[in-house]
């Protein structure tokens, strides 16, 4: 299955839940009195989670990725560069 077995995506499944809903109490309701209650107005819902989402995402990489793996050279031809471009473009536009 790769790198990380079931076991493990299941424990970061919990681990992003747990640390969400902290991060979700202590942004949207003043929690633990580091901000002030109401001071960030997150209509939809989106700014927190994807903020958190990003954040998360970039801390798995930097703790899960070894110095190999990072130094590893990407293979990328024409056609990977134009797909890259076109989801990029297409992202940005919806």
């Amino acid at each position: 299955m790769g790198r990380l077995q079931l076991y493990q995506y299941i424990i970061l499944g919990f681990l992003f839940i747990s640390f969400y809903t902290l991060n979700e109490r202590i942004m949207l309701s003043g929690g633990f009195c580091l901000i002030f209650s109401g001071s960030l107005v997150d209509t939809g819902g989106s700014i927190v989670i994807h903020g958190f989402g990003a954040i998360f995402g970039l801390g798995l990489i930097f703790s899960l990725t070894s110095r190999k793996e990072f130094s590893t050279e990407i293979q990328a031809d024409v056609t990977s560069d134009r797909f890259s471009l076109l989801g990029s473009i297409i992202l940005w536009f919806f």
